[in-house]
């Protein structure tokens, strides 16, 4: 019998503030495991400042 896992990631990081403390909080608490930025967003800044202090594995995604 094989394994099976679950992989949650998230995306738009940085769509809004709301969205980016719902995703830190989802890595924070071990439920997610990737994100993608929203290159193009109004809160990639804050995105990207709590995805380095926080270490996270993220990538890009675009309009």
């Amino acid at each position: 019998m094989s394994k099976k896992y679950l992989l949650i990631t998230s995306d738009d990081f940085g769509i809004s503030h709301s969205v980016n403390q719902g995703i830190l909080r989802g890595f924070t608490h071990g439920l997610l495991q990737s994100s993608n930025f929203m290159a193009a967003a109004p809160w990639l800044p804050e995105a990207v400042r709590l995805a380095k202090e926080h270490n996270l594995p993220m990538g890009f995604t675009s309009l």
